[in-house]
């Protein structure tokens, strides 16, 4: 069951799911799109969705999101850093 949906920008949004356990699951889902036009984004994109561990509360859950979040932004980030410095 979905309990939030959060977009954080065009890319990247992220769920709150209560799993069976009644655990609650942060995903992460970040869009990749193909080479082709970016319109055709909703039929021929594809995603990858980076989850957090099982969590009894939804303030935990979204800690762990947002944990993730900031590592991949740093680890993109950091990729276009290197590039400018050469």
């Amino acid at each position: 069951m979905i309990l939030d949906t959060r977009i954080i920008d065009s890319v990247t949004f992220l769920n709150f799911e209560k799993v069976r356990t009644g655990e609650i699951v942060g995903k992460l889902i970040r869009l990749s799109p193909s080479a082709q036009d970016e319109s055709l984004l909703q039929v021929s994109g594809t995603y990858t969705e980076y989850r957090t561990p099982p969590c009894r509360t939804l303030g935990s859950a979204e800690l762990h999101a947002h944990t993730l979040l900031q590592r991949l932004e740093e680890e993109q980030g950091g990729g276009q850093k290197q590039k400018e410095d050469f």
